[in-house]
């Protein structure tokens, strides 16, 4: 892992449209979002498979991307976005909440 896909490990909270909500990103590549409070993991992804991600921080912006991933290994969607890392510990992220990458 680069020092810079490093860097996205963790906890990230920040508030879109007024509503607070989180990403929570593993080493093992996995992630979770959480949404007023409830995990899209566990609401949504837990029985049908796992929320990986997959982070390129050599195109500019960033591109990261939420990949819903069936029991048998077949992708069942992505939320593609772009990211930007403003300091060490603050993040902008972009998206449609779709397939389509923002600009």
């Amino acid at each position: 892992m680069t020092e810079e896909a490093n860097k996205l490990v963790g906890e990230w909270t920040g508030v879109s449209e007024g509503e607070e909500g989180s990403f929570i990103f593993r080493e093992d590549g996995t992630a979770n979002l959480i949404i007023k409070g409830k995990s899209l993991v566990d609401e949504e992804v837990m029985e049908k498979g796992t929320l990986l991600y997959s982070f390129d921080p050599s195109k500019i912006p960033s591109e990261l991307d939420l990949i819903g991933i069936d029991n048998s290994g077949n992708e069942l969607g992505r939320m593609k976005m772009i990211l930007q890392f403003l300091t060490d510990d603050k993040i902008k992220i972009r998206t449609f909440f779709n397939d389509r990458k923002p600009k």
